[in-house]
């Protein structure tokens, strides 16, 4: 599946939240080429774009605070999607919230708020990167909101060379980046950089990341910034061509286990580390005194490698073991990508990919279930195993994702049977990807629908409305349903040139001079506060003598809104007859415009 089939077959669906936020940007999904998890152990990251996202969404409101409200996620068991309170599907959206009030809803306006609105094309716990892909979209919607991000600078950084992107921290990508790793900490206790910059940055080619070493934990996140690396495989091997070729398939299928980071993040996924340090104070004990003696030379390895060290023996070992196969990985990818393609390479990534997870069996506590999950695929593979390449897309601990790769073209019948026959064991198993049918993802970040700023998403056609309210609130949606549900307050229908109070359509016993006073009042709720000159307003005869424009616009008008609401319109006509202005002061009296969707 992808983001292009999804839209059509859920078209209500989108419909519905791009008509409920004024802004809405999404990111790509990410898989794993290498890399683990947790992004503790020494080792390069890998990471490919997938043509599935994540959509975040804020609208102006009257709540006055700063929220996450409400997210519509794609269930995979009933192939629906699902809108849940956002607290309620995932809990660390509390503390996100609470973060957002603590920090941003000062800056707010007295009688504002901002509802933030989430769609997923993937849920939670399937692996391939929510939470991260959370936190890189809510950095951007703060800065959009409270520094007025420039989008058209942000959209140029997304083509340029990452590393020189990230180590300069006058562009706006380096703060993004940094209020992500921020946001990292209240999603899952932890700050991962890769994965952010896999799905921030346009291309087709992967993304290589990594990290000059230190304790990530200890670390602030501007210095983790400052500490990192990233590179498009392009930009890293130059001999490669522009526009990729990849003679592999590669699938991902979702094996029914979803895994919740907030459960394994922080320190609870050193699962061994305990037992480990019990065992190196018990054989300190025992053979300690043995060893005081003897030259550091002549001390058994296993005591001085593996006992005596205060280092954690176990994590090195893991971390090394993982980081050399992810170099292996690196080293063949890069040469399955490049012209002269040999067959030899090519299994070659594909062993090194096997290694990956075999290694990660062999020094975790992996997954029961996911372990069987595994085995359950490979014994359903009618195919020849060497050409078949099945890893985690991250690690066997878990339960979440596998990828599997082989040969462009090979044994595609049996991978099809192969997953429906694992499917019949494990029956909320889904297949999720497929390279040859879904596409190869290349954009990254996106400003879909930026109402401010003129940008509109292809939901809104021909029968779109734009409504803007004299605070700067926008909606748009349906011309016909938004004139019919604004039930409250003044509103200008510039599309028939009516005006509405208190979803009464005015008539001409009402108002006269209707269609000059809508004219007028558009130019006056645009420019609030403002002194406006008569040569400024649309050509008319009350704008070319005052006491017209007092006698039949200014007076009945302000006379009608006094009679219908209680209140009374702040309109101010004054100097001479011929040289004068208007101004529309702000008040308590809302009032808001419709219009057709200039696209």
């Amino acid at each position: 599946m992808n983001s292009k089939n999804l839209k059509k077959t859920y078209v209500q669906t989108y419909e519905k939240f791009f008509f409920e936020n004024q802004t809405v940007i999404s990111a790509p999904f990410v898989l794993n080429r290498s890399g683990d998890i947790l992004n503790n152990y020494s080792g390069v990251g890998i990471k490919q774009k997938i043509p599935l996202r994540m959509y975040i969404g804020y609208t102006r409101s009257a709540t006055k605070w700063i929220s996450v409200d409400k997210i519509y996620h794609l269930d995979m068991n009933e192939y629906q999607f699902i809108e849940s309170n956002a607290v309620e599907y995932a809990p660390y959206f509390a503390d996100i919230n609470k973060e957002l009030e603590k920090k941003y809803a000062k800056s707010l306006w007295e009688d504002e708020g901002i509802q933030i609105n989430i769609l997923s094309e993937l849920p939670r716990g399937v692996g391939l990167w929510f939470g991260s892909i959370l936190a890189l979209l809510l950095s951007v919607v703060v800065n959009r909101i409270y520094w007025d991000m420039d989008i058209s600078g942000l959209e140029s950084l997304k083509t340029k060379n990452i590393d020189e992107v990230i180590s300069d921290s006058w562009n706006s990508f380096y703060k993004i980046l940094v209020d992500a790793l921020y946001f990292d900490k209240f999603i899952y206790g932890m700050m991962s950089s890769g994965t952010k910059i896999a799905s921030f940055f346009d291309g087709y080619y992967p993304t290589v990341s990594f990290s000059e070493d230190g304790d990530k934990s200890l670390l602030p996140e501007t210095e983790m910034v400052n500490r990192c690396y990233g590179f498009k495989l392009n930009h890293l091997f130059k001999w490669l061509r522009e526009n990729p070729y990849l003679p592999i398939d590669y699938w991902i299928i979702y094996s029914g286990k979803p895994v919740l980071l907030e459960q394994i993040g922080g320190n609870n996924y050193k699962t061994n580390q305990n037992s480990t340090k019990t065992i190196k104070s018990e054989f300190k004990k025992l053979f300690g005194d043995n060893f005081s003696n003897l030259h550091q030379t002549r001390i058994p390895r296993f005591y001085k490698y593996f006992i005596s060290p205060e280092t954690d023996e176990f994590d090195m070992t893991y971390g090394k073991l993982m980081g050399a196969i992810s170099i292996k990985i690196l080293y063949h990818m890069s040469k399955i990508y490049a012209e002269s393609y040999e067959e030899t390479h090519m299994l070659q990534f594909l062993d090194s990919m096997r290694k990956m997870r075999q290694g990660d069996c062999v020094t975790r506590n992996s997954s029961t279930n996911f372990l069987k999950f595994i085995k359950a695929f490979l014994e359903n593979f009618q195919g020849q195993e060497q050409y078949l390449s099945l890893s985690p897309n991250d690690s066997t601990i878990m339960g979440w994702s596998l990828i599997f790769a082989m040969p462009l073209e090979w044994f595609r019948k049996m991978i099809v049977d192969a997953a429906d026959k694992t499917n019949m064991e494990f029956m909320w198993s889904k297949l999720i990807y497929v390279n040859r049918i879904d596409g190869v993802e290349h954009e990254g970040l996106k400003f879909e629908q930026d109402l401010g700023k003129g940008i509109y998403s292809e939901f809104l056609d021909s029968s779109s409305c734009i409504l803007k309210m004299a605070d700067g609130k926008i909606q748009v949606g349906n011309c016909e349903n938004s004139i019919k549900s604004h039930k409250k307050w003044i509103l200008l229908d510039m599309i028939n040139n009516k005006i509405y109070i208190n979803g009464r359509k005015l008539t001409s016993e009402d108002l006269h001079s209707q269609t000059g006073t809508v004219d007028i009042l558009k130019v006056l709720i645009e420019n609030i506060g403002k002194d406006i000159s008569n040569k400024a307003l649309p050509v008319s005869s009350y704008s070319k003598n005052k006491n017209d424009m007092l006698g039949k616009i200014v007076l009945p008008l302000i006379e009608l809104i006094e009679k219908e609401t209680g209140k009374k319109l702040p309109l101010i006509c004054k100097w001479s007859i011929h040289e004068f202005y208007l101004k529309l002061n702000p008040s308590d009296v809302e009032m808001a415009v419709i219009d057709k969707l200039q696209k």
